[in-house]
């Protein structure tokens, strides 16, 4: 996290796969799962999972044991933003750099992106917006 060019990257990527992690949807097995929490047959569900599909299919007890990609946090002070509205800060400070630097790239179901090693060149990072620290 200290070395910019990879917050640089990971930013860049992340901006340009999140579209599609950002608006996934449950499917069968998420559903079951949480209809099963809701009956009774099970209490908790733990997963490696970043996407939180879990919890958009109904389930209230879900541990995430790598975190989530839905929420950002400030490396600095902890605090914590909604990815989506962070997706808004990181388009703002890189207005046009999306069409220019990745028109073709294809998003992973991870949320990340591959790009060309020149599109982080001029990829600009948003700070915290409550202490001016790195996310």
């Amino acid at each position: 996290m200290r070395n910019e060019y990879v917050r640089r990257r990971y930013w860049a990527r992340s901006l340009v796969g999140y579209q599609r992690i950002g608006n996934a949807q449950p499917n069968t097995a998420h559903k079951v799962l949480a209809w099963m929490e809701q009956h009774g047959f099970m209490k908790h569900l733990i997963t490696q999972n970043v996407d939180r599909l879990h919890h958009k299919a109904g389930h209230r007890d879900v541990m995430e044991l790598h975190g989530t990609i839905h929420e950002v946090e400030c490396m600095s002070c902890g605090h914590v933003e909604p990815r989506h509205s962070f997706q808004d800060t990181l388009l703002q400070h890189n207005p046009g750099w999306q069409d220019t630097n990745a028109p073709s790239s294809q998003s992973r179901p991870d949320g990340d992106a591959e790009l060309a090693p020149q599109a982080y060149a001029d990829y600009r990072l948003p700070r915290c917006v409550h202490c001016g620290g790195a996310v």
